[in-house]
């Protein structure tokens, strides 16, 4: 009678490799060569390369070397928005997962989500009104958007007026330094005094009337009283 002893391997972490000659690596190793030449961020990288970043890069007292720069941070951020992603975490996840991230990082280990709370609220937030009309006048000058219309949504509201205002088209205005012939708002910015300014500005008007859910009604049609 023999006793076949048997050695028990211990193993702590499962081997993903076990069947790797199966899935053998074919992708090219470069990313660039997996996105879209006519991919949206290749022009996105584009045109904040061309960009004029001076007051973004003085909100740093140092840059080290060997990390992502503030012109990088600012591509992936905007992208980020592009793509409706707003959550640093979701960001810092993309970093991670997806390829165009991964280009715009341009090789650099993916971004923790502190590092990008951090760019928000000690850099971008200080010049956030004169980077994003830069990058909106840049988009005008070269037919990407079109300067004919502005659309306003979402609200503003004045407190001392106690009513809602034009205070971000003024503002954008401002930065961007040239005048949208046409202004599209929803109905919280329907006033006489919006309707008189865009008026003395010579600005055509596209204002959902505040009463213009409740005037699809049946009641509301039916309602003599209201002629």
């Amino acid at each position: 009678m023999y006793n076949i002893c048997m050695k028990k391997e211990n193993i702590t972490q499962v081997d993903y490799t076990k069947y790797g000659d199966n899935y053998q690596l074919k992708l090219p190793l470069e990313i660039d060569y997996l996105i879209p030449k006519d991919d949206s961020v290749r022009l996105l990288s584009q045109i904040i390369e061309e960009m004029n970043l001076e007051k973004l890069y003085k909100t740093y007292s140092r840059i080290r070397g060997n990390t992502i720069t503030p012109r990088q941070m600012f591509k992936i951020i905007i992208y980020a928005n592009m793509n409706r992603i707003y959550s640093s975490r979701e960001i810092e996840k993309a970093c991670k997962r997806y390829i165009n991230f991964m280009y715009l990082l341009g090789g650099a280990s993916a971004l923790d989500h502190s590092i990008i709370v951090r760019f928000r609220r000690s850099h971008f937030a200080k010049i956030s009104e004169d980077i994003m009309a830069k990058f909106t006048n840049y988009l005008g000058n070269n037919n990407e958007i079109s300067k004919d219309i502005l659309f306003i949504d979402g609200t503003k509201i004045e407190s001392v007026a106690n009513r809602y205002t034009f205070v971000w088209r003024k503002s954008i205005e401002e930065y961007t330094k040239f005048k949208y012939p046409k202004i599209v708002a929803d109905a919280g910015y329907e006033s006489d005094e919006n309707y008189m300014f865009l008026e003395n500005n010579n600005q055509l008007s596209f204002i959902k009337p505040s009463n213009y859910e409740t005037s699809k009604t049946k009641k509301y049609k039916n309602d003599i009283g209201r002629y």
